[in-house]
Order: structure tokens, then sequence, then C-alpha cells
């Protein structure tokens, strides 16, 4: 507001409540943000002092209603931003929780491309027993639909109807190859998702049947079928003691006494020192339901902190348009922290360690697997309650008149919307948790 315009408004003979409320009103929000006054303390007095000696009972008790609602709208602010310095704490404090995962999920990725070191006879007894290993037909048909989606089989790159598709090619594949080399599977007992056979493959889902789990070729078999993912110079060669795994392998010719253990085996010692960072769905099953739980109820505090959070904007606007002065200034400021905040949250949760697993899974690895859906400040609704709590609280300060002219066209509009939306929103994880 132009000085002009403020000394025009001192000059008037006739000064409402609301205009003389609103004058002071906006020079208060000038000076909390440290923008220079546009009144000086005498001014002020002016006002106060004209609305109390021309004005009439309905002007003076406007000006103290408008007074009072700007108490309450500097209190609830503090609230607003209570809320803005949780909320980035908790985000903080769950990546710093998450950051073990994340440490653990790049290390694998870079161990990956490192050879696996072996002695020679380490190298032969390797491959026997690869050979000679059982492995269930739901890991057969996961590796071939890896094989044949190029990485996009189980990612978020692909639709349901892809994944089904390629499903189904896998299954169609292998089927074939089964029956042009006269494979015949072998039917066991022992689930390959809960069997403690040491020849068996551990296979932690379930793909296409049930009885896929009992279903089992040697890898003398996979070898015949052709397939580039059986072929031995394609195989990875597993640690089980170290849960290292590797399609690369480097022979030490000339190893040293002390880097062989008592089965001519090479000791790859520096694996060790990656100890503290096990896998989560290595972990023991109650630690891991824990674990679980633990960053499912932060994830979801966390969220309805936001929905709290966003309560405050529509107010805010709303009271705003009917004073003529912008209130909300510090909500946007914290709005936009929040938004760059959540942000790298989400990058985090887009991480393959922590992405939701697909349907088929074994109940094990569910109980044990933390559920993360990313999510953005824009997916989120206002918390229907809170803003019903908040229109309360600022009703204390006005008439019914602008009551209704400051929120029934905001209502009529938007509360319709909230609730739609609301319990979906609201239900972002898969029932594990128990409601704050």
């Amino acid at each position: 507001m132009a000085k002009r315009d403020i000394k025009a408004i001192l000059k008037k003979s006739k000064l409402t409540g609301k205009e003389a409320a609103a004058l002071i009103i906006r020079h208060y929000v000038e000076t909390d943000h440290r923008r220079p006054a546009i009144l000086t303390e005498s001014e002020i007095q002016q006002l106060r002092s004209k609305v109390g000696r021309t004005g009439t009972e309905q002007d003076r008790d406007d000006f103290d209603s408008y007074m009072h609602l700007y108490r309450l709208v500097g209190f609830t602010l503090k609230e607003a931003e209570v809320l803005y310095l949780r909320i980035g704490w908790r985000l903080s404090r769950l990546e710093a929780v998450l950051l073990p995962f994340i440490t653990q999920h790049w290390i694998g990725l870079v161990t990956q491309n490192i050879p696996y070191c072996v002695t020679e006879k380490q190298l032969q007894d390797l491959k026997d027993q690869r050979l000679q290993r059982l492995h269930c037909m739901a890991s057969v048909i996961d590796a071939r639909a890896g094989n044949l989606s190029e990485g996009r089989w189980w990612s978020t790159e692909a639709s349901e109807e892809e994944d089904a598709e390629i499903l189904e090619e896998a299954t169609r594949q292998i089927a074939e190859l089964l029956n042009e080399h006269d494979l015949e599977p072998v039917r066991l007992e022992e689930r390959a998702d809960e069997t403690e056979r040491e020849d068996i493959e551990r296979c932690s889902f379930d793909l296409g049947e049930p009885e896929n789990l009992h279903l089992y070729l040697t890898g003398a078999q996979l070898y015949q079928t052709g397939l580039s993912e059986w072929r031995p110079n394609a195989w990875q060669i597993v640690d089980a003691e170290r849960t290292r795994w590797s399609p690369k392998v480097a022979v030490v010719q000339e190893p040293l006494i002390s880097d062989v253990d008592e089965r001519g085996w090479y000791v790859e010692n520096w694996m060790e020192q990656f100890s503290i960072l096990p896998a989560l769905d290595a972990r023991d099953d109650e630690e891991a339901a824990d674990i679980r739980q633990t960053l499912e109820r932060s994830h979801k505090a966390i969220r309805k902190m936001l929905r709290l959070f966003l309560a405050h904007q529509p107010i805010y606007e709303a009271l705003s348009e009917l004073i003529g002065v912008k209130l909300h200034e510090d909500l946007e400021e914290w709005l936009a922290d929040i938004q760059e905040e959540v942000a790298g949250y989400r990058n985090i949760l887009e991480l393959g360690v922590l992405k939701p697993l697909p349907e088929g899974v074994a109940e094990r690895l569910r109980k044990s697997r933390p559920e993360l859906p990313p999510f953005t400040v824009d997916d989120l609704k206002p918390d229907r309650r809170h803003v019903q709590h908040l229109k309360e609280r600022m009703a204390m300060a006005l008439t019914a008149e602008e009551h209704a002219e400051a929120f029934s066209q905001w209502l009529g509009e938007r509360c319709e919307e909230i609730d739609e939306t609301e319990d979906a929103l609201a239900e972002e994880v898969s029932g594990h948790a128990e409601e704050d």
C-alpha cells in the first residue's frame, strides 16, 4: 500500500472500525516480517482514537473483533510453525533410520560388479553344487521373466498388465523347453519358501500357482535348456555365509595360506566390514517386525501431520480475503520447504530396496518388509476435522455474517472434495500400523 493511500485513510473524517483495524493489521504484518513499518506509533494511536471518538458502537465492536482475530491468527500461526518444524524433524529422523538400508542397497549394487574371488578348487566345488542344487519352478519362471523384460519385471516402470504378460510368456517358454528337452520336474513336500535343506535354493515368492513352490529342477537340467540365465558362465556365485553373490569370478592363482579356509576356499575378509548392514529380510522375525512397524508408524505420522498443516492454508486464505491483508505469507514459505523435504524423502522411498512388494510374495517376507508408498504433498488433502476446528476458532472473533462471508463459499466448494478423497489418501500403508 502506497504511503499516500495510508495518509488518505488517516485523513478520512469517517473511518470504520474494519478499515482502521485492517490498516493496523497490515502494519503489524510488515513489521513482523522485518519490513519497513507503514505506520508510526502516533498514527496507530490516532486510528484507535478516531474509532473511539467518531465511530459507532458497531465500528468499535468491529475494530475489537478484527484485532482479536489477528491475535488468534498469530497464535494459530505459531501452532502451524511447530507443525512445520515437527514435520521436518520427523522426515530427517526417518531418513536417518532408513540410512542403513539405503547404504545396503547401494553396496549391493556395487558388489554385483566386483568379481568374486575364488580358488580353483572352490570354483569347481561351486559349479558342482550349482549343477546339483534344486531350483523351484517359481524361481525358474522369475529368472526367465527378468531376462525377457530387461529389468522391467517387478519394477515400477511396468504396469500390472505388462507384468501379467511377461509372466504368461515366461511360463509358456519354460513349459515348451521342458517338453522339448524331456525334462521332468521332481515334486517334493518341502516348499521352497519354507525348506531348510541346503541343496534347495530358497524362494520367497510364488509365481503362477502354489504348486510351483513344490516343483524342482536341478541346475544340470536347467543348463540343458540353453537359457542364457542358466549358462555356466552366467551363473551367479553365492556365498550363503556372507549373503554375497556375483555374476563375475576371479580365480586367485597363488593365495596366501591365511586367505584360504580348511575347505581350500578363498576367504573374502573385506565383506565382514559390512556385516553391520544386514538385509532387513534376513533379520530375526520379531526384530524385523518391530523395525517395520516403527517405520510404517513414522511414515503414517508424517502424512497425518502434513494433512493437519495443510488445513491452515484454506482458513488463512479465506481470512486474508475478508480482511484485505495477506495473512498466509509464512505458510507459503513453510509449505515450499516441506515440499522440497518430502521430494527428497520420496526419492529415498523409490529406491528398489524400499519399493512395495508385488502380490504373490511369501507372507514371511511381507511381514519383515516395510511398506512405505511414495507420495507428494499434492497427493494429500487438508484434514477435514482440523479445518473445522480452525474455522470454529476463528469464528470466536467474527460476527455470523463475517463468518459466513469468509467460509461458506470455500466450504461448499472444498469440503465435498475433501470428504470424497480423505479415506483413500489417509490410508497410505497396508493397514499394519495403528492410528497415532
